[in-house]
């Protein structure tokens, strides 16, 4: 998915290679923690790829399997890089997943005060909780300071996502998230082999919430998959009221 939609999308300058990521099944000895062993495998393969980036003189993108991209991901990026007074940053952040309502619905009033198409923000990630590492990028100097805040000695017990989201609550990395989102999770998101999401989970909707955030949405296939949520336990009427209530609260009423 990753390559067909890269190569849709690329502009010139751009190239992608993929990194053989640490297989879980082929771990000899994994690592003492209370991560499962997929998700020692997802923190392994980034700190590992993380720190073959040390060194470059030039920003790097780090991309999962289930990231996709948009008719204008690399045109907003390529843009920002050529943009003066962009502010200090070691991380910035194509999309992220928002676990917290209030920050969903304050970033879902955002977008719509937001000019369609117009422009894309950059938003600092102290102001809510996130998480997600699908697609990032890291300045020619943070490569080799995440490598090194990242524990890299057993017991693994935080994902690689929240470890990051630590480090940036903590002061220790200044992390932005381009808003709206510049990628977004594929439909293989929503049956990840890390974390298993079924469609009556809160994972659920937060990806669909990602998808609905991002800069190159389609509402007609959010519908689609929003279709999968099960809400049996709700009366027409409850549905009714829900839709509105949270409707008011996109509109920024």
């Amino acid at each position: 998915m990753i390559e067909a939609s890269f190569e849709a999308h690329r502009r010139p300058g751009w190239t992608l290679t993929r990194f053989s990521a640490v297989d879980a099944a082929q771990l000899a000895a994994p690592p003492a923690g209370v991560l499962t062993p997929g998700e020692k495998a997802t923190y392994l393969s980034h700190r590992t790829l993380i720190g073959r980036l040390r060194g470059r003189a030039a920003p790097a993108m780090v991309l999962e399997d289930d990231a996709i991209f948009g008719p204008q991901t690399c045109e907003r990026i390529d843009w920002f890089f050529a943009s003066p007074g962009a502010p200090a940053w070691d991380v910035l952040f194509a999309d992220v997943c928002v676990p917290g309502l209030q920050a969903m619905i304050s970033l879902a009033r955002y977008r719509n005060r937001l000019a369609p198409g117009a422009k894309v923000a950059l938003i600092d990630l102290r102001q809510f909780r996130f998480a997600g590492a699908s697609a990032y990028i890291l300045s020619p100097t943070s490569a080799a300071k995440l490598y090194d805040l990242l524990p890299g000695e057993a017991p693994l017990n935080v994902p690689i996502d929240i470890q990051i989201e630590n480090l940036v609550h903590q002061s220790k990395l200044t992390a932005f998230t381009f808003f709206p989102f510049l990628t977004t999770l594929s439909p293989l998101s929503f049956a990840s082999q890390v974390r298993r999401i079924g469609a009556d989970t809160q994972e659920y909707v937060w990806n669909l919430f990602t998808r609905m955030m991002w800069l190159d949405r389609d509402l007609a296939e959010v519908a689609h998959l929003r279709a999968g949520l099960d809400l049996s336990w709700l009366t027409d009427e409850q549905r009714r009221l829900m839709s509105d209530l949270f409707s008011t609260f996109e509109a920024g009423a």
